[in-house]
């Protein structure tokens, strides 16, 4: 029940000033669209609810104000279009249940004929959001609805239990290195993968050695190119993106008293990103019961900080059991927490593996796929990341600038071993293809794999 109608309207034309001004003002402001746009956009014709999730400050809003913009320019009527961010606490003052009562309101008093569209953004915000959410879908299913929410693990928990069969999940990461160069107004030179040579990626290299070099400090959230400040930016990070996460989203929800511990063990985690841990040794610091440690490091999981890598087995129990990879799901989140201001030679190898681990990673998750690690039951060989799909692939993130034949021979004796028949290694700037035998070797610039990395593993 609405306590107020008339402060409640204002309020909600406030966050739709589109219905007057037929626009949306941040197409202006954020002219460059996330790749994920036109996917989400060809799902809007399905009448199930799209769930928009992933971390804070990864653009999601913004994603939703493009979605908008793009259905204004389509014809559907503006006043046809509800939006409001649940983060703001203002609306509640006057309401009883603000997703009903802004749902009601809009649809009797401001919609009008034709399409209608529905946007919640933030709405994990609102307690018991799902249930209210079920009634509205299941009452008016020729109403398209989308939401978002960072809180990722409360949310797939609670679409999976209350909206099961009616909705559509699109999870947004970090920009790419490529879609951090399209951010920037970098214009991607197309290349023919047949014709490249090591003339050729020294000339790429080129062209982008500097934005990587950027790329491998700030990482990959948007707004940094707003800020453009390191300093600022690694404040904003460590605030708005770990501390948020940690000390509401997952504290909050899961009603964590000695919040403390959780952060201890994401800062030892992405201390020792890339690294093969067991769930003893990160216990060494947090001391906590192993079920407890478990969770602790499943919400770290689900709430978009950290990547849990496998390792490559044929024995479901045995990937389980085995000891794991962690990578950090923004470079720049991570050198913010550790305060990494710069590149060196001591810390450019765990960098480097981050981010090749983090673009394979979404690169197999937009497929359903996974990567995992590979290491040898005897002698401890390990191979950083292994991609299990038709082409079957070892990846090694070396990152010198001479990758010694011993070394090149030891890893395709791991790939024979397994029944690989590519593996790339990860490189400064050597680019080179040998064959031996039925086994392909790619040698390939860091800069040039992360930029085409879905023509290299799927193309």
């Amino acid at each position: 029940m609405i306590k107020d109608n008339s402060i409640f309207r204002g309020e909600l034309e406030k966050a739709n000033n589109f219905w007057f001004s037929e626009r949306v003002e941040e197409e202006k402001k954020y002219p460059v669209k996330r790749e994920e746009l036109g996917e989400i956009k060809e799902y809007l014709k399905l009448k199930k609810i799209s769930v928009i999730s992933g971390p804070r400050r990864c653009g999601k809003s913004v994603i939703i104000k493009h979605l908008i913009s793009e259905l204004i320019k389509k014809g559907v009527k503006p006043r046809n279009i509800l939006y409001y961010s649940l983060e703001d606490p203002y609306l509640k003052i006057y309401c009883d249940n603000l997703i009903h009562d802004s749902f009601d309101y809009w649809n009797k008093n401001i919609s009008q004929e034709g399409e209608k569209y529905v946007f919640y953004d933030e709405i994990h915000f609102i307690d018991k959001w799902y249930e209210w959410l079920k009634v509205l879908y299941d009452k008016n299913k020729e109403i398209k609805i989308v939401i978002s929410g960072s809180s990722s693990l409360n949310m797939q928990q609670e679409v999976n239990k209350y909206l099961r069969g009616r909705y559509i999940l699109h999870h947004i990461w970090p920009l790419s290195f490529k879609q951090f160069l399209k951010f920037k107004g970098k214009e991607i030179k197309n290349i023919d993968f047949n014709q490249l040579n090591q003339f050729e990626a020294s000339k790429l290299m080129l062209d982008y050695e500097k934005d990587f070099r950027e790329f491998l400090i700030v990482g990959g959230f948007p707004e940094y190119l707003e800020i453009k400040d390191k300093k600022k930016w690694f404040e904003i990070l460590k605030s708005f993106v770990s501390n948020k996460s940690i000390y509401e989203d997952i504290a909050t929800t899961f009603k964590i008293r000695n919040v403390k511990i959780l952060e201890e063990i994401f800062l030892y985690i992405i201390s020792n990103q890339s690294k093969i841990l067991s769930y003893e040794k990160i216990n060494e610091i947090a001391k906590l019961k192993h079920e407890i440690l478990l969770n602790y490091i499943e919400y770290l999981k689900f709430s978009n900080l950290i990547i849990e890598i496998l390792k490559y087995s044929g024995n479901i129990k045995e990937q389980l059991k085995s000891k794991k990879k962690f990578l950090c799901v923004d470079q720049g989140l991570r050198n913010s927490l550790l305060k990494v201001y710069e590149i060196r030679e001591d810390n450019e190898g765990a960098l480097i593996e981050n981010i090749v681990g983090v673009h394979c990673y979404v690169q197999a998750f937009k497929k359903e796929e996974k990567i995992m690690y590979y290491r040898t039951d005897k002698t401890y060989e390990e191979v950083d990341f292994v991609v299990k799909n038709d082409k079957n692939i070892l990846i090694e993130a070396k990152y010198r600038e001479k990758i010694s034949d011993e070394y090149i021979s030891k890893i395709i004796k791991i790939s024979n071993d397994i029944g690989f028949k590519k593996i790339y290694i990860i490189t400064k700037d050597e680019f080179k293809i040998m064959k031996k035998g039925d086994i392909e070797v790619v040698l390939v610039p860091a800069l040039i794999f992360c930029l085409f990395i879905e023509k290299f593993i799927y193309g």
